[in-house]
């Protein structure tokens, strides 16, 4: 909360357009490749998931702190699994997710007055290798389950916050490409609207 908004704003969408600048430019090689990966990986997905796991685990700045959270996710998910309820994960989501807004409007302080700053200090070879990096970060984001955005973006080298802002943008954006490359090429859906959207398709 420093007054730079507008500054957030430009470089998260710097790094959609540069994401989709190198995911189209890269399609050719992604969509040969991609059917092989994803056969070989998703066999052994969860290896990459623990391992995933353990390198947010590590990094983080109270590991202990973190090993908590990540135990305690773990029982309330097969508690609530093999609970009684008629929508166990709707129910889980709106909860958690309830529980964050309410959490966070409490402890967050008035937004302070926006400064009118446009520009970052990231230079365009910095610009450049965290698209590479937010790139390859959505493709594994895109073979591996469970994984999201925010935890994708924090894959690979430390982030400053425009690096970080930057590099999430990247992966939102290739995110959306490579879940509709791979529901194309493989015929799996990682997101409810696609798998809408898979019924659509066989229904016409």
């Amino acid at each position: 909360m420093q007054g730079r908004g507008l500054q957030a704003i430009k470089l998260a969408s710097t790094g959609a357009l540069m994401g989709a600048v190198f995911f189209l430019l890269l399609l050719p090689v992604i969509s040969f490749f991609l059917p092989t990966i994803f056969s070989v990986l998703s066999r052994i997905a969860w290896i990459g998931l623990l391992g995933i796991s353990l390198h947010l685990i590590l990094k983080d700045k109270s590991t202990k702190y973190a090993a908590l959270i990540f135990f305690s996710s773990g029982i309330l998910g097969l508690l609530v699994l093999n609970s009684s309820l008629k929508f166990p994960l709707m129910s889980l989501f709106s909860g958690l997710f309830g529980l964050g807004i309410i959490w966070s409007n409490y402890s967050t302080k008035n937004v302070p007055e926006q400064m009118k700053i446009y520009g970052f200090s990231l230079i365009k070879k910095e610009v450049v290798k965290k698209s590479v990096e937010g790139l390859l970060s959505s493709i594994i984001l895109g073979i591996i389950p469970a994984i999201g955005p925010a935890q994708a973006s924090v894959l690979g080298s430390d982030d400053d916050d425009e690096s970080f802002l930057l590099k999430i943008g990247v992966i939102n954006v290739a995110d959306v490409f490579i879940s509709l490359i791979t529901l194309y090429l493989v015929g799996k859906a990682r997101s409810g609207a696609l798998v809408e959207l898979q019924k659509f398709g066989q229904l016409l």
